[in-house]
Protein backbone atom coordinates (compact mmCIF):
# COMPACT_ATOMS: atom_id res chain seq x y z
CA UNK A 1 0.00 0.00 0.00
CA UNK A 2 1.06 3.35 -0.89
CA UNK A 3 0.66 6.30 1.93
CA UNK A 4 1.29 9.80 -0.01
CA UNK A 5 -0.22 11.93 2.95
CA UNK A 6 2.79 13.54 3.87
CA UNK A 7 3.74 14.44 0.19
CA UNK A 8 4.29 18.56 -0.25
CA UNK A 9 0.49 20.15 -1.03
CA UNK A 10 0.48 21.35 -4.80
CA UNK A 11 -3.17 22.13 -7.05
CA UNK A 12 -2.93 19.35 -9.01
CA UNK A 13 -0.28 16.18 -9.22
CA UNK A 14 -0.32 12.03 -9.71
CA UNK A 15 -1.15 11.12 -6.53
CA UNK A 16 0.63 7.95 -6.30
CA UNK A 17 1.92 5.32 -8.82
CA UNK A 18 2.24 1.28 -8.58
CA UNK A 19 4.11 -0.79 -11.40
CA UNK A 20 3.45 -4.03 -12.09
CA UNK A 21 6.67 -5.89 -13.90
CA UNK A 22 5.27 -8.53 -16.48
CA UNK A 23 6.69 -12.01 -16.79
CA UNK A 24 5.79 -14.47 -19.60
CA UNK A 25 7.53 -18.40 -19.36
CA UNK A 26 6.66 -20.50 -22.23
CA UNK A 27 7.97 -24.07 -22.05
CA UNK A 28 7.87 -25.95 -25.49
CA UNK A 29 4.19 -26.42 -26.52
CA UNK A 30 3.24 -27.59 -23.20
CA UNK A 31 2.55 -25.29 -19.86
CA UNK A 32 3.73 -21.65 -19.46
CA UNK A 33 3.18 -18.94 -17.25
CA UNK A 34 2.99 -14.89 -17.70
CA UNK A 35 3.51 -13.42 -13.80
CA UNK A 36 3.33 -10.63 -12.69
CA UNK A 37 6.04 -9.07 -10.00
CA UNK A 38 4.64 -6.15 -7.12
CA UNK A 39 6.95 -3.13 -7.68
CA UNK A 40 6.18 0.19 -6.30
CA UNK A 41 7.17 3.63 -7.77
CA UNK A 42 5.64 7.04 -6.21
CA UNK A 43 5.00 10.44 -6.94
CA UNK A 44 4.23 13.52 -4.88
CA UNK A 45 0.67 14.20 -3.73
CA UNK A 46 -1.56 17.43 -3.55
CA UNK A 47 -3.49 18.33 -0.97
CA UNK A 48 -5.35 14.46 0.28
CA UNK A 49 -4.76 10.68 1.12
CA UNK A 50 -4.70 8.48 -1.81
CA UNK A 51 -3.79 5.31 -2.11
CA UNK A 52 -3.12 2.07 -4.22
CA UNK A 53 -2.95 -1.62 -3.13
CA UNK A 54 -2.47 -4.19 -5.65
CA UNK A 55 -3.84 -7.74 -4.45
CA UNK A 56 -2.98 -11.02 -6.27
CA UNK A 57 0.82 -9.58 -7.21
CA UNK A 58 1.36 -12.85 -9.15
CA UNK A 59 -0.82 -12.48 -12.00
CA UNK A 60 -0.27 -15.94 -13.87
CA UNK A 61 -1.53 -17.32 -17.01
CA UNK A 62 -1.15 -21.18 -16.93
CA UNK A 63 -1.09 -23.59 -19.52
CA UNK A 64 -0.24 -21.37 -22.29
CA UNK A 65 0.08 -23.70 -25.15
CA UNK A 66 1.47 -22.47 -28.07
CA UNK A 67 -0.77 -21.77 -30.67
CA UNK A 68 -3.85 -20.87 -28.40
CA UNK A 69 -4.57 -17.60 -26.47
CA UNK A 70 -5.53 -17.59 -22.56
CA UNK A 71 -6.77 -15.35 -20.07
CA UNK A 72 -4.67 -14.23 -17.13
CA UNK A 73 -5.90 -14.67 -13.14
CA UNK A 74 -6.86 -11.29 -11.70
CA UNK A 75 -4.80 -8.78 -9.76
CA UNK A 76 -7.32 -6.68 -7.84
CA UNK A 77 -6.44 -2.61 -8.07
CA UNK A 78 -7.81 -0.48 -4.95
CA UNK A 79 -8.12 2.95 -4.72
CA UNK A 80 -8.71 4.79 -1.19
CA UNK A 81 -9.69 8.61 -1.66
CA UNK A 82 -10.60 11.01 1.37
CA UNK A 83 -10.49 13.64 -1.94
CA UNK A 84 -13.83 15.17 -2.33
CA UNK A 85 -13.77 15.73 -6.03
CA UNK A 86 -12.55 12.30 -6.59
CA UNK A 87 -9.89 10.62 -8.89
CA UNK A 88 -8.73 9.19 -11.93
CA UNK A 89 -7.29 5.69 -12.37
CA UNK A 90 -5.28 5.16 -15.89
CA UNK A 91 -2.82 2.63 -16.98
CA UNK A 92 -0.34 2.43 -19.51
CA UNK A 93 2.52 0.22 -21.00
CA UNK A 94 6.65 0.20 -20.36
CA UNK A 95 9.16 2.17 -19.27
CA UNK A 96 12.83 3.73 -19.41
CA UNK A 97 14.28 0.08 -19.73
CA UNK A 98 11.42 -0.87 -21.49
CA UNK A 99 10.68 1.60 -24.13
CA UNK A 100 7.67 0.06 -26.21
CA UNK A 101 4.46 -2.44 -25.67
CA UNK A 102 6.36 -5.63 -26.48
CA UNK A 103 6.56 -8.46 -24.19
CA UNK A 104 10.75 -8.79 -24.63
CA UNK A 105 12.70 -12.17 -23.74
CA UNK A 106 14.20 -11.89 -21.04
CA UNK A 107 17.56 -12.94 -22.33
CA UNK A 108 17.20 -14.30 -25.69
CA UNK A 109 17.67 -11.02 -28.54
CA UNK A 110 16.37 -13.49 -31.58
CA UNK A 111 13.42 -14.40 -29.95
CA UNK A 112 10.07 -12.68 -31.33
CA UNK A 113 8.03 -10.77 -28.90
CA UNK A 114 4.66 -10.43 -28.02
CA UNK A 115 3.19 -7.47 -29.45
CA UNK A 116 0.49 -5.47 -28.29
CA UNK A 117 -2.57 -4.82 -29.49
CA UNK A 118 -2.51 -1.70 -31.37
CA UNK A 119 -3.53 1.35 -29.02
CA UNK A 120 -7.03 1.96 -29.23
CA UNK A 121 -8.15 -1.41 -31.66
CA UNK A 122 -10.14 -3.68 -29.89
CA UNK A 123 -9.97 -8.11 -30.13
CA UNK A 124 -13.16 -8.91 -29.60
CA UNK A 125 -12.61 -12.30 -28.16
CA UNK A 126 -9.66 -14.80 -27.16
CA UNK A 127 -9.74 -16.57 -30.34
CA UNK A 128 -9.53 -13.22 -32.04
CA UNK A 129 -5.80 -12.46 -30.84
CA UNK A 130 -3.22 -12.65 -33.41
CA UNK A 131 -0.08 -15.44 -32.74
CA UNK A 132 2.49 -13.50 -29.98
CA UNK A 133 -0.29 -11.19 -29.37
CA UNK A 134 -1.06 -9.71 -25.91
CA UNK A 135 -4.05 -7.28 -24.72
CA UNK A 136 -5.36 -6.24 -21.19
CA UNK A 137 -9.08 -5.96 -20.28
CA UNK A 138 -10.66 -4.50 -17.02
CA UNK A 139 -13.91 -4.51 -14.76
CA UNK A 140 -16.04 -2.08 -12.74
CA UNK A 141 -18.43 -5.16 -11.23
CA UNK A 142 -16.20 -7.19 -9.40
CA UNK A 143 -15.58 -9.48 -12.88
CA UNK A 144 -18.89 -9.68 -14.14
CA UNK A 145 -18.65 -7.50 -17.33
CA UNK A 146 -14.82 -7.32 -18.96
CA UNK A 147 -13.94 -3.79 -20.72
CA UNK A 148 -11.43 -1.78 -22.51
CA UNK A 149 -10.99 2.13 -22.77
CA UNK A 150 -10.41 3.58 -26.32
CA UNK A 151 -7.93 6.24 -27.46
CA UNK A 152 -10.68 8.97 -26.13
CA UNK A 153 -10.97 7.18 -22.68
CA UNK A 154 -14.20 6.18 -23.99
CA UNK A 155 -15.43 2.51 -22.59
CA UNK A 156 -15.91 -0.44 -25.05
CA UNK A 157 -18.40 -2.74 -24.04
CA UNK A 158 -16.71 -6.13 -24.21
CA UNK A 159 -12.88 -7.67 -25.55
CA UNK A 160 -9.32 -6.80 -25.46
CA UNK A 161 -7.75 -3.98 -26.60
CA UNK A 162 -3.60 -2.25 -25.74
CA UNK A 163 -2.06 0.16 -23.67
CA UNK A 164 -0.92 3.57 -24.55
CA UNK A 165 3.19 3.59 -24.05
CA UNK A 166 4.21 5.27 -20.45
CA UNK A 167 5.58 8.26 -22.92
CA UNK A 168 2.65 9.02 -24.95
CA UNK A 169 0.92 11.89 -23.20
CA UNK A 170 -1.61 12.39 -26.27
CA UNK A 171 -3.50 9.19 -25.49
CA UNK A 172 -5.11 8.08 -22.19
CA UNK A 173 -6.37 4.73 -21.06
CA UNK A 174 -8.88 5.12 -18.08
CA UNK A 175 -9.90 2.92 -15.64
CA UNK A 176 -11.95 4.46 -13.39
CA UNK A 177 -13.44 7.76 -12.60
CA UNK A 178 -14.51 8.92 -9.32
CA UNK A 179 -16.42 12.08 -8.26
CA UNK A 180 -16.38 11.84 -4.78
CA UNK A 181 -14.16 10.25 -1.86
CA UNK A 182 -14.18 6.64 -1.85
CA UNK A 183 -16.95 4.34 0.16
CA UNK A 184 -15.07 2.38 3.03
CA UNK A 185 -13.26 -0.15 1.92
CA UNK A 186 -12.13 2.18 -1.90
CA UNK A 187 -13.15 1.55 -5.25
CA UNK A 188 -11.96 -2.05 -6.56
CA UNK A 189 -10.77 -2.40 -9.97
CA UNK A 190 -10.01 -5.97 -11.83
CA UNK A 191 -7.62 -6.06 -14.42
CA UNK A 192 -6.34 -8.90 -16.30
CA UNK A 193 -3.77 -9.81 -19.62
CA UNK A 194 -5.02 -12.17 -22.32
CA UNK A 195 -1.79 -13.72 -24.25
CA UNK A 196 -1.21 -15.96 -27.22
CA UNK A 197 1.46 -17.53 -27.93
CA UNK A 198 2.57 -18.63 -31.62
CA UNK A 199 3.42 -22.65 -32.61
CA UNK A 200 7.24 -21.53 -33.12
CA UNK A 201 7.78 -19.75 -29.75
CA UNK A 202 10.61 -19.61 -28.06
CA UNK A 203 10.79 -20.78 -24.33
CA UNK A 204 11.45 -18.27 -21.68
CA UNK A 205 10.65 -15.16 -19.56
CA UNK A 206 8.72 -12.17 -21.32
CA UNK A 207 8.71 -9.15 -20.00
CA UNK A 208 7.60 -5.22 -19.25
CA UNK A 209 6.19 -3.03 -16.89
CA UNK A 210 2.35 -2.15 -16.46
CA UNK A 211 1.81 1.16 -14.46
CA UNK A 212 -1.60 2.36 -12.47
CA UNK A 213 -1.57 5.91 -11.38
CA UNK A 214 -4.29 7.71 -9.59
CA UNK A 215 -4.73 11.17 -10.26
CA UNK A 216 -6.45 13.46 -7.65
CA UNK A 217 -9.28 15.75 -9.30
CA UNK A 218 -7.38 19.27 -8.51
CA UNK A 219 -9.46 22.09 -6.94
CA UNK A 220 -11.37 24.09 -8.87
CA UNK A 221 -10.94 27.59 -10.72
CA UNK A 222 -13.50 29.56 -8.50
CA UNK A 223 -14.42 32.84 -10.40
CA UNK A 224 -14.38 35.06 -7.49
CA UNK A 225 -10.54 34.47 -6.85
CA UNK A 226 -9.23 34.71 -10.69
CA UNK A 227 -7.86 37.97 -11.22
CA UNK A 228 -7.63 40.07 -14.68
CA UNK A 229 -3.94 38.76 -14.92
CA UNK A 230 -4.60 35.57 -14.27
CA UNK A 231 -7.36 35.40 -16.77
CA UNK A 232 -4.99 36.72 -19.53
CA UNK A 233 -2.87 34.05 -18.39
CA UNK A 234 -4.86 31.21 -18.83
CA UNK A 235 -8.01 32.15 -21.04
CA UNK A 236 -6.44 34.43 -23.64
CA UNK A 237 -6.15 31.56 -26.48
CA UNK A 238 -9.01 29.10 -24.99
CA UNK A 239 -11.92 29.51 -22.72
CA UNK A 240 -11.66 28.65 -19.09
CA UNK A 241 -13.40 27.03 -16.60
CA UNK A 242 -14.42 28.57 -13.23
CA UNK A 243 -16.82 27.55 -10.68
CA UNK A 244 -19.31 30.23 -8.75
CA UNK A 245 -18.54 29.52 -5.40
CA UNK A 246 -22.35 30.62 -4.65
CA UNK A 247 -24.36 27.65 -5.79
CA UNK A 248 -21.49 25.56 -7.75
CA UNK A 249 -22.35 26.61 -11.45
CA UNK A 250 -19.65 26.65 -13.74
CA UNK A 251 -19.22 29.34 -16.38
CA UNK A 252 -16.54 29.70 -19.01
CA UNK A 253 -14.67 32.75 -19.16
CA UNK A 254 -12.18 34.57 -21.37
CA UNK A 255 -9.80 37.22 -22.03
CA UNK A 256 -11.11 40.31 -24.43
CA UNK A 257 -9.50 43.25 -25.19
CA UNK A 258 -8.13 43.85 -21.89
CA UNK A 259 -10.97 42.79 -19.14
CA UNK A 260 -12.28 39.56 -18.57
CA UNK A 261 -15.55 38.41 -19.81
CA UNK A 262 -18.47 35.56 -18.52
CA UNK A 263 -18.63 34.22 -22.69
CA UNK A 264 -22.04 32.06 -20.79
CA UNK A 265 -25.17 33.44 -19.75
CA UNK A 266 -25.29 33.72 -15.63
CA UNK A 267 -27.82 31.59 -14.18
CA UNK A 268 -28.33 32.43 -10.70
CA UNK A 269 -31.93 33.08 -9.09
CA UNK A 270 -33.52 32.77 -5.81
CA UNK A 271 -31.56 34.20 -2.69
CA UNK A 272 -28.34 35.31 -3.50
CA UNK A 273 -25.77 35.35 -0.02
CA UNK A 274 -23.95 38.83 -0.20
CA UNK A 275 -20.45 36.47 0.19
CA UNK A 276 -18.62 36.19 -2.67
CA UNK A 277 -21.24 38.64 -4.29
CA UNK A 278 -20.71 42.30 -6.09
CA UNK A 279 -23.11 43.68 -3.42
CA UNK A 280 -22.84 44.61 -0.01
CA UNK A 281 -25.68 44.26 2.98
CA UNK A 282 -28.03 41.01 3.82
CA UNK A 283 -28.49 38.14 1.41
CA UNK A 284 -30.59 39.13 -1.94
CA UNK A 285 -33.74 37.70 -2.97
CA UNK A 286 -34.12 38.24 -6.93
CA UNK A 287 -37.44 36.08 -7.11
CA UNK A 288 -40.06 37.94 -5.25
CA UNK A 289 -42.51 37.45 -8.09
CA UNK A 290 -41.00 35.46 -11.30
CA UNK A 291 -40.56 36.90 -14.59
CA UNK A 292 -43.08 35.02 -16.02
CA UNK A 293 -45.98 36.97 -13.59
CA UNK A 294 -44.96 40.25 -15.54
CA UNK A 295 -43.15 43.67 -15.69
CA UNK A 296 -41.76 45.34 -12.68
CA UNK A 297 -39.64 48.16 -11.96
CA UNK A 298 -39.83 47.61 -8.25
CA UNK A 299 -39.60 44.33 -8.00
CA UNK A 300 -36.48 42.23 -8.45
CA UNK A 301 -37.55 39.58 -10.58
CA UNK A 302 -35.56 36.72 -12.59
CA UNK A 303 -36.50 33.23 -14.30
CA UNK A 304 -34.82 30.64 -14.97
CA UNK A 305 -36.17 28.60 -17.82
CA UNK A 306 -39.02 26.37 -18.54
CA UNK A 307 -38.89 22.73 -20.14
CA UNK A 308 -40.72 23.95 -22.84
CA UNK A 309 -39.11 27.02 -23.54
CA UNK A 310 -35.86 25.07 -23.44
CA UNK A 311 -37.71 23.05 -26.33
CA UNK A 312 -38.92 25.91 -28.12
CA UNK A 313 -35.55 27.59 -27.93
CA UNK A 314 -33.41 25.01 -29.43
CA UNK A 315 -30.92 25.63 -26.38
CA UNK A 316 -29.83 24.31 -23.56
CA UNK A 317 -30.92 25.69 -20.05
CA UNK A 318 -26.98 26.27 -19.39
CA UNK A 319 -26.96 28.20 -23.08
CA UNK A 320 -29.86 30.08 -22.19
CA UNK A 321 -29.27 30.69 -17.98
CA UNK A 322 -32.01 33.11 -16.85
CA UNK A 323 -33.35 36.59 -17.07
CA UNK A 324 -33.90 39.05 -14.74
CA UNK A 325 -34.93 42.97 -14.46
CA UNK A 326 -33.37 45.38 -13.79
CA UNK A 327 -34.34 45.86 -10.11
CA UNK A 328 -32.75 41.54 -9.84
CA UNK A 329 -29.47 42.77 -12.01
CA UNK A 330 -28.61 45.90 -9.62
CA UNK A 331 -29.48 43.46 -6.69
CA UNK A 332 -32.15 45.98 -5.26
CA UNK A 333 -30.10 49.36 -6.22
CA UNK A 334 -31.90 50.47 -9.24
CA UNK A 335 -36.05 49.82 -8.36
CA UNK A 336 -37.56 52.87 -9.58
CA UNK A 337 -38.17 55.02 -13.04
CA UNK A 338 -34.98 56.96 -11.51
CA UNK A 339 -32.42 57.48 -14.35
CA UNK A 340 -28.90 55.54 -12.44
CA UNK A 341 -26.06 54.01 -13.21
CA UNK A 342 -25.98 50.46 -10.96
CA UNK A 343 -22.73 50.27 -8.72
CA UNK A 344 -23.58 47.18 -7.15
CA UNK A 345 -25.14 44.08 -8.60
CA UNK A 346 -25.54 40.01 -8.69
CA UNK A 347 -22.79 39.27 -10.20
CA UNK A 348 -19.95 37.33 -8.44
CA UNK A 349 -17.37 39.22 -6.12
CA UNK A 350 -14.68 40.93 -8.29
CA UNK A 351 -16.71 40.76 -11.27
CA UNK A 352 -19.74 43.63 -12.07
CA UNK A 353 -21.91 44.54 -15.11
CA UNK A 354 -20.25 46.17 -17.97
CA UNK A 355 -20.43 49.36 -18.73
CA UNK A 356 -21.74 50.52 -22.56
CA UNK A 357 -17.78 50.87 -23.13
CA UNK A 358 -16.92 47.99 -22.17
CA UNK A 359 -19.31 46.50 -24.43
CA UNK A 360 -18.43 48.82 -27.50
CA UNK A 361 -14.96 47.06 -26.69
CA UNK A 362 -16.13 43.48 -27.43
CA UNK A 363 -18.40 43.90 -30.40
CA UNK A 364 -15.72 42.83 -33.01
CA UNK A 365 -15.08 40.37 -30.73
CA UNK A 366 -18.38 38.62 -31.54
CA UNK A 367 -17.07 34.71 -31.73
CA UNK A 368 -14.36 35.40 -28.21
CA UNK A 369 -17.72 36.32 -26.82
CA UNK A 370 -19.98 33.50 -27.55
CA UNK A 371 -23.32 35.46 -28.03
CA UNK A 372 -26.25 33.17 -27.65
CA UNK A 373 -29.77 33.99 -28.59
CA UNK A 374 -31.19 33.59 -25.71
CA UNK A 375 -34.20 36.18 -26.31
CA UNK A 376 -35.81 38.55 -23.10
CA UNK A 377 -38.79 38.43 -20.86
CA UNK A 378 -41.89 40.97 -21.18
CA UNK A 379 -45.70 41.05 -20.08
CA UNK A 380 -44.98 37.52 -18.77
CA UNK A 381 -43.35 35.66 -22.06
CA UNK A 382 -39.85 34.88 -23.35
CA UNK A 383 -40.06 36.36 -26.69
CA UNK A 384 -37.63 36.02 -29.58
CA UNK A 385 -34.90 32.76 -27.87
CA UNK A 386 -33.02 31.92 -30.54
CA UNK A 387 -33.12 34.73 -32.50
CA UNK A 388 -32.40 37.62 -30.18
CA UNK A 389 -29.90 38.13 -27.49
CA UNK A 390 -29.59 40.42 -25.00
CA UNK A 391 -27.27 41.50 -22.05
CA UNK A 392 -27.76 44.27 -19.35
CA UNK A 393 -25.13 46.91 -18.78
CA UNK A 394 -24.49 49.25 -15.77
CA UNK A 395 -25.35 52.17 -17.78
CA UNK A 396 -28.49 54.18 -17.79
CA UNK A 397 -29.93 55.89 -20.58
CA UNK A 398 -33.13 58.05 -18.58
CA UNK A 399 -34.94 57.24 -16.04
CA UNK A 400 -37.15 54.25 -18.12
CA UNK A 401 -34.58 52.13 -19.58
CA UNK A 402 -31.06 50.96 -19.45
CA UNK A 403 -28.66 50.33 -22.16
CA UNK A 404 -27.54 46.71 -23.08
CA UNK A 405 -25.57 44.98 -25.57
CA UNK A 406 -28.01 42.76 -28.43
CA UNK A 407 -26.78 40.31 -31.09
CA UNK A 408 -28.81 39.52 -34.18
CA UNK A 409 -26.48 37.73 -36.23
CA UNK A 410 -24.04 40.41 -34.83
CA UNK A 411 -23.34 42.22 -32.25
CA UNK A 412 -24.74 45.89 -31.53
CA UNK A 413 -26.05 48.45 -28.45
CA UNK A 414 -28.85 49.44 -27.91
CA UNK A 415 -31.73 50.33 -24.48
CA UNK A 416 -34.72 48.94 -23.34
CA UNK A 417 -37.32 49.57 -20.77
CA UNK A 418 -35.72 48.46 -17.34
CA UNK A 419 -38.83 46.35 -16.41
CA UNK A 420 -38.22 43.82 -18.94
CA UNK A 421 -36.15 40.39 -18.27
CA UNK A 422 -32.74 39.93 -19.78
CA UNK A 423 -29.40 37.84 -19.90
CA UNK A 424 -26.29 38.78 -17.74
CA UNK A 425 -22.41 38.67 -18.82
CA UNK A 426 -20.27 39.59 -15.96
CA UNK A 427 -16.88 41.67 -16.48
CA UNK A 428 -14.22 41.72 -14.76
CA UNK A 429 -11.66 44.76 -15.27
CA UNK A 430 -9.07 44.39 -12.27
Amino acid sequence: MIDTSNKVNMKKSIISLSTLGLVSLITGSSASALTYQEGVGVDFTIQNTITISLSSPNLVIDDLTPGTAVDSNIVTVNVQSNNPRGYTLNSTVGNSTYANRNLAHASSGSASPFSSIDYGTTVSTLNGLSPNQWGYSFSLDDGTTWINSNKTGNVNDTGYSGLPLYTDGEYITTLKESGSTTPTGGDNVKFKIAAKASAAQTSGDYQNIINFVAIGAPAPDYIQDLTLAQCQAKASSAPLTVIDRRDGSDYTVRYINHNCWMNQNLRITGTISATDSNFEGADFNTKVNDLASGNSYTEARSHLPTDAEISASGLTAKQLGAWYNYCAASAGEVCSQTQMDATQDICPAGWSLPTTNQQSSIISYNSWFLPIASGWYRDGSLYQAATYGRWWSATARDADAQHHLYYFGSLNLSSINKNYGLTIRCVRST
